[in-house]
Formats: C-alpha cells, sequence, structure tokens
C-alpha cells in the first residue's frame, strides 16, 4: 500500500514539477493558463466522466451500492451546509472559496482508482467509481457556484446545466438503450478524456510558478485546510459508516476516497474567475504531498474499528 501510494504521489509531484518549469521556461504563458484552465473544467472534466460512466456505470451497479452512495450523498450534504458560513475571522473571502471548494471535492478521481485496485481488485474500482458520483457532480457546481458570479443561482438550475450530471445521465440512458459510440470516436473521446489529470496538474504546477512565497499567516491557513481535508473529513464519514454498520470494504473505500487531497481543479477555477490563485495551488500541493502519509494513517484507523 505505501509504495503504491508514494508511486502515485510521485507522479503526481513530476507533473506539477513540469508545469512549474514549463512556466518558467515561458513556455506556458498567462493567456495559455487562463485557456488551459478553461479547456480542462469546461471540455476534459465532462469528456473524462462520459466515457468513465460508458465503461463502468449502470443503474443495476448504483442499486447495488445504493446505502453507501446515499452515505456520501448524505455526507456531501453535510459538508455543503456545514461550509455555507464563512469563518471570516480565519479567512478571508478569497481563501475561504477555496477552503470550501477544497473541502467538497477530493481527488479522489485522479489517485482513487488506482489505490482501490491495488487494495480491493477489480471490486474496489468499480466502487470509486460509483462512490465518487456526488464528488463529480459538485466538482463542475461548486466551481460554478463559489467561485461563479454573485447572482443568485437556482440550485436546480445549476444541477440542469451541470455538464457532468447531463453526460452522466446519457451515459447510462445509453447503456440503457444498449446504444455505443462507434469504436473510433469512443477511443479519441477516451484518449482526450485521460489527458485530465496530467494537464490539470501541469496547470496548477504553472500556476505555483507566479505564485509568491506563502506568508507565516498563509502557512498556518494552509495547515489548518489541510487537516480539514485530509483527517477531519474522512474521520467524520468513519464515524458515520461505523454508526450504520457499514462493512470493512465499503467504509475504507469511502474513507480513503474522502480522505484524498484537494482537487486539482480549484486551483483551475481560481484561475479560470480571478481568484486567489496563489492559496488554491499552495493548498493542492501540500495536501497532495501530506495525503502520501495521511492516506495511511486512515486505512491503519479503518482496520482498528473492524
Amino acid at each position: 500500500m505505501s509504495e503504491t501510494l508514494a508511486a502515485l504521489q510521485f507522479t503526481i509531484l513530476t507533473y506539477i514539477a513540469a508545469g512549474f518549469v514549463f512556466c518558467k521556461a515561458g513556455i506556458i504563458t498567462s493567456e495559455i493558463q487562463k485557456s488551459l484552465s478553461v479547456l480542462v473544467v469546461e471540455v476534459i472534466l465532462p469528456i473524462n466522466v462520459f466515457t468513465s460512466s460508458l465503461e463502468n456505470l449502470s443503474v443495476k451497479l448504483i442499486y447495488s451500492f445504493l446505502p453507501t452512495l446515499l452515505l456520501a450523498v448524505l455526507i456531501e450534504i453535510a459538508l455543503i451546509a456545514v461550509t455555507k458560513k464563512p469563518v471570516k475571522k480565519f479567512f478571508s473571502r478569497e481563501e475561504y472559496r477555496i477552503v470550501r471548494y477544497g473541502l467538497l471535492v477530493s481527488n479522489g478521481g485522479l489517485v482513487g482508482a488506482p489505490v482501490m485496485e491495488q487494495l480491493f481488485g477489480a471490486a474496489g474500482v468499480i466502487m470509486c467509481n460509483v462512490l465518487m458520483i456526488p464528488t463529480r457532480i459538485v466538482t463542475y457546481s461548486a466551481g460554478e457556484l463559489i467561485f461563479g458570479s454573485e447572482k443568485k443561482t437556482s440550485v436546480f438550475n445549476t444541477i440542469l446545466k451541470n455538464k457532468v450530471i447531463i453526460v452522466m445521465a446519457a451515459a447510462l440512458i445509453m447503456r440503457a438503450m444498449h446504444w455505443n459510440v462507434p469504436e473510433p470516436c469512443f477511443t479519441a473521446l477516451k484518449n482526450i478524456g485521460s489527458c485530465l489529470s496530467p494537464l490539470a496538474l501541469v496547470a496548477v504546477g504553472s500556476m505555483m510558478a507566479n505564485c509568491d512565497p506563502a506568508r507565516k499567516e498563509m502557512s498556518f491557513k494552509i495547515l489548518f485546510a489541510s487537516l480539514l481535508r485530509l483527517i477531519a473529513v474522512p474521520l467524520f464519514a468513519l464515524g458515520l459508516c461505523f454508526l450504520f454498520s457499514v462493512d470493512f470494504m465499503n467504509t475504507a473505500v469511502l474513507v480513503l476516497l474522502l480522505g484524498m487531497p484537494v482537487g486539482t481543479t480549484v486551483a483551475v477555477h481560481a484561475e479560470k474567475y480571478n481568484g486567489n490563485v496563489a492559496f488554491a495551488s499552495a493548498v493542492v500541493f501540500v495536501t497532495t504531498l501530506a495525503s502520501t502519509a495521511s492516506l495511511i494513517l486512515l486505512l491503519e484507523i479503518v482496520g482498528m474499528f473492524y
């Protein structure tokens, strides 16, 4: 387990380092950064979810994991409610937007599946895709609602316009109707979708190249945000799983997915909406680095309860 996590984290850090170098070398300019952010969020992310859903999701599969899926939805709703009111005494408005997004959206889509495959085999990968549904839905909605315009937007209207929900629904309908995308087209879409993680991480690395060194007061904020993402949220999930007598495998998968680092798309959204890119990039970097140890710790804690 530790070797798998170490290898995955090294790969992630390599992508970030590449983006950093590309920016310092003048290959990625500020204009390219902006275009890359829009490309990742608006195009590649929906394509990635569509191809993944078309391959792995089905109504029957979702039903088989329904109890744990409902628990994952409950946790996401609780996080949305708890984080609604800004902590003005500790975070600035822009910083709290990033912290809130980070608590709602983990990076389970990037490192979750490989870890679950190593731990539980093919069943772990399937569970990962099902339990990531709430996070994938929130990934797009949270970016629009938290970083977008100040005008009040209907949640229902936002859900209807959510590209992730649309493509997931389309994939489920196609599977139910036995409609297939022509193999050459599907292969092309899948290859485009597979660019999500590398491009998002390269974009984050390029953003970090333009960041000023973190001030002392920012360092404490980053540490606090990291503890919330990597420890507090997954332990909250563990408590609920234990309360509702969820079995070990479902508990381990859910807790580890919620203990993944902050989603790289937070820095992409911050760039797209002119937010605090420095703070967002730093939170992504620190939580990614620290999760190598925290995920192992969480797995040990889950084992103590079963």
